[in-house]
C-alpha cells in the first residue's frame, strides 16, 4: 500500500517536472515578423516594440520559467506584446505570475498588449481582472491587429 502511494507521487512529480520543462518562453525576433510586418505595411519593427510567445500551458509549475525569462528583459521597450496562442491553459498561479509581471513592467512605464488566447485562458484573464489591469484596447484576438496597433503607438500616429 505504502509502495504504490509513493510510486503516485512520484509519478505526479515526474509528470509536474515535465510539464514545467515543456513551457517555452521566447521572444521574437524581426526575421521572424517579416511576413506580418509586410502585411501591416511596415518594413521592420520599430524600435522599442518586444514580442514574446508562450508555448505550453501556464501553470504553478511553469510560472516561474516565464518569470525568468520576462525579468531577463534588460532593455526597457515601451510595449510589449504577449502572445497566447499556444497556452492550452492556466492555474491560479499562472495567472498570478502574468499579473505581478505586467504590474512590474507597468511600473517601468512598458505598455503590455497580450493576443490570441483561446477562450479558456481569456474567461481567466478576465475573472481574475488582467485585462482590466492592461484596459481592453490592449487585448486583441489576432496578432496582426496587436502589431498594428503597437506601431501605431510607438511611432505617436495613435494613442492606441
Amino acid at each position: 500500500m505504502i509502495a504504490v502511494n509513493i510510486g503516485v507521487i512520484l509519478a505526479m512529480l515526474h509528470f509536474m517536472r515535465r510539464m514545467a520543462s515543456s513551457v517555452e518562453v521566447q521572444q521574437i525576433v524581426e526575421h521572424d515578423l517579416e511576413e506580418e510586418l509586410r502585411a501591416n505595411g511596415h518594413a521592420h519593427l520599430p524600435p522599442g516594440v518586444l514580442i514574446y510567445t508562450i508555448e505550453g500551458p501556464l501553470f504553478f509549475g511553469a510560472a516561474e520559467t516565464f518569470e525568468r525569462v520576462l525579468a531577463q528583459t534588460h532593455t526597457d521597450p515601451r510595449l510589449l506584446i504577449i502572445r497566447l496562442k499556444r497556452v492550452p491553459f492556466m492555474d491560479i498561479t499562472g495567472l498570478q505570475v502574468l499579473e505581478e509581471v505586467i504590474q512590474q513592467l507597468h511600473k517601468r512605464n512598458i505598455v503590455v498588449k497580450l493576443c490570441e488566447a483561446n477562450t479558456k485562458v481569456l474567461n481567466k484573464l478576465d475573472r481574475v481582472g488582467i485585462l482590466q489591469d492592461i484596459g481592453s484596447e490592449h487585448y486583441h484576438a489576432d496578432f496582426n491587429t496587436a502589431l498594428a496597433k503597437a506601431v501605431s503607438h510607438v511611432e505617436g500616429t495613435s494613442t492606441l
